[in-house]
């Protein structure tokens, strides 16, 4: 304001708008990884790939910039790991794998 008050209202209407534009944004780029997921696991049915070459290939087909490569993975890396579809392994034939790629249990 124009005696140096701060007007709350219009502060608070700035953040929600660049908010809603962070929410936007994240929707956005959580579509795009979850789409270029469905296709590296659907070219690749049934395996269990190493998370680097997951994270290399989704981002391919994203069509990231070298500049945007590392934040890329590493959100490509978040995604699979807060997703119940995806089980992630550690150590000797270890990897990611799609839930719904793994054969029927025996019974």
């Amino acid at each position: 304001a124009a005696d140096g008050s701060v007007n709350v209202e219009a502060t608070l209407a700035g953040v929600a708008e660049q908010l809603l534009a962070l929410v936007e944004a994240e929707s956005a780029l959580s579509g795009s990884i979850s789409e270029a997921l469905a296709t590296v696991f659907d070219t690749h049915k049934g395996k269990i790939l190493p998370m680097p070459a997951v994270q290399s290939l989704a981002a391919s087909l994203m069509g990231v910039t070298p500049s945007e490569f590392n934040e890329t993975c590493a959100a490509i890396a978040r995604h699979i790991r807060s997703n119940a579809a995806f089980k992630v392994a550690k150590g000797k034939g270890g990897g990611v794998s799609r839930l719904a790629d793994a054969p029927p249990k025996a019974e």
